[in-house]
């Protein structure tokens, strides 16, 4: 059970039945006569209800891969794997496919097709680093790493002549835009990010290697941490009229529970907005407005551990439910 910042219970209840390896998690909100329900199978979620009353099933091929998908109100969705185990194809609910290509020596994706034949194409350095995106993109772009295999170059191409559908990236390329990151060095952390046209973003740090400040050349933003090292403020170091502060309010685990957002009039900050945060365990599952009305909910089934928790539920969100949907 959680409890919220005016009182209000939320109750999940777990059952199990080891006979057939199912597994269902009840969960009643205090604002809904509707429970949400997850329903799994081998630690496998085959079908969820959100409070709001909608469905959503799912099946699996023999090795326990993700197959199939269903939303009543928009179709289902179809995933197809290839011998090695990767993605071959993906159908969304209105059947439209897109398809995936790999490099067979290192299996890596190079090449994605979407419904309508376009294709976007990547190569990649022998560190895994993507190094150029082509294709049927708005604009190519090419990276450059240092040793450490940091990013410290973007180069976005936009010459229109060049033929940007080849299998390799072209060599008539053209000229390039060029944004750069720069490192310090002791450290490794980003200590400015600089545009083609030498325009620049500059970072400080704290203790731990926080954030303490952001430069964008008109406005300094400065962060500060608790004990914990969480976030706790986002404020202009100088504020001027309209200028917003956002502060973030923890519970004893760490768990983020409130978010307040100010704007700044008449040389005082005044609230403007309130966000509150409901967990199951460490599962966010509802974002909620200061009055309690809910904002967005969230269903969660097995993370990468396998279960709905182990690994803080990392990988296991299945769908988030803005209000009213």
């Amino acid at each position: 059970m959680s409890i919220d910042i005016h009182g209000n219970p939320t109750v999940t209840t777990v059952t199990r039945d080891r006979a057939t390896g199912t597994e269902t998690r009840t969960t009643d909100f205090p604002d809904a006569t509707t429970d949400a329900v997850e329903v799994s199978v081998e630690g496998l979620l085959v079908s969820s209800q959100s409070k709001t009353g909608a469905t959503r099933s799912y099946a699996y091929d023999a090795l326990g891969r993700r197959a199939h998908s269903t939303d009543p109100r928009t179709g289902t969705s179809v995933v197809q794997y290839n011998a090695l185990g990767q993605v071959a194809w993906r159908d969304d609910a209105a059947q439209n496919r897109t398809t995936y290509g790999y490099d067979p020596a290192t299996g890596r994706l190079v090449e994605e097709t979407n419904a309508l034949g376009h294709v976007v194409r990547y190569a990649y350095d022998d560190l895994g680093n993507v190094t150029h995106v082509w294709g049927d993109v708005p604009y190519p772009v090419r990276y450059v790493y240092d040793a450490l295999g940091q990013r410290v170059e973007m180069h976005t191409f936009r010459n229109a002549e060049a033929d940007w559908n080849t299998a390799v990236f072209p060599v008539d390329a053209g000229p390039a835009d060029i944004t750069r990151w720069h490192y310090d060095e002791a450290t490794g952390l980003l200590v400015a990010k600089e545009d083609a046209a030498a325009n620049a973003v500059t970072y400080t740090y704290g203790p731990g290697g926080k954030v303490a400040t952001r430069d964008d050349g008109i406005t300094t933003t400065r962060y500060t941490y608790n004990a914990n090292n969480s976030l706790i403020t986002v404020e202009p170091a100088t504020p001027a009229s309209g200028d917003t502060k956002v502060t973030f309010l923890y519970d004893y685990l760490g768990r983020r529970i409130r978010k307040v957002v100010s704007q700044y009039v008449s040389g005082a900050w005044t609230q403007i907005d309130e966000t509150l945060f409901l967990y199951d365990g460490w599962n966010l599952v509802e974002e909620r407005y200061a009055d309690s009305t809910v904002k967005k909910s969230y269903v969660w089934g097995p993370d990468i551990s396998g279960g709905l928790q182990g690994a803080g539920g990392i990988g296991g969100l299945v769908y988030a439910t803005p209000t009213g949907s």
